[in-house]
């Protein structure tokens, strides 16, 4: 009897064990640095750089589906920000593409799009990461951006 019990036992703490999912790994305190987001992104096996853009804010410029984008950073505080913008535009594109920006924006989640002037299109996705971000949550953003580009560029005839 007292075997059963202990196989029983054994077998009760086995399956808790196995069935606690994997903790997410939470952000620092206050959300992410610009240097910390190049890291992240060379780690995954994007090209990332840090520097001014044309406007002198520091930014991070990568590369994915073939596409060079930029990540903004706001809220910032000290270093550390709470939030992120994926930014990628097109230029030299037709008005009758323009005229889709708005249907994108009434048929698709997640990635928004407008124009600032009659030839370049742009294309963003915001990204809250603090308070409670985790880098899992970067890499399903990443993952979702990636994804979300080729349909854009399907989608505008680019």
């Amino acid at each position: 009897m007292k075997h059963r019990v202990l196989t029983l036992a054994i077998s009760a703490m086995t399956f808790a064990l196995l069935a606690v999912p994997a903790l997410a790994r939470p952000l620092p305190p206050g959300g992410i640095t610009r240097q910390e987001a190049a890291d992240w992104l060379s780690g995954k096996g994007y090209p990332a750089r840090v520097h001014p853009d044309s406007n002198g804010l520091s930014i991070v410029t990568s590369k994915i589906s073939g596409v060079t984008f930029d990540i903004y950073f706001f809220g910032c505080e000290r270093e550390r920000c709470k939030g992120i913008q994926y930014a990628v535009g097109w230029s030299g594109v037709s008005a009758s593409s323009i005229a889709k920006v708005n249907n994108w924006n009434t048929e698709y989640r997640y990635l928004r799009s407008y124009s600032r002037n009659d030839d370049v299109i742009f294309a963003e996705y915001d990204v809250d990461v603090s308070p409670g971000g985790t880098w899992e949550l970067l890499d399903k953003s990443l993952e979702r951006f990636g994804e979300m580009i080729p349909t854009f560029e399907t989608y505008m005839d680019f």
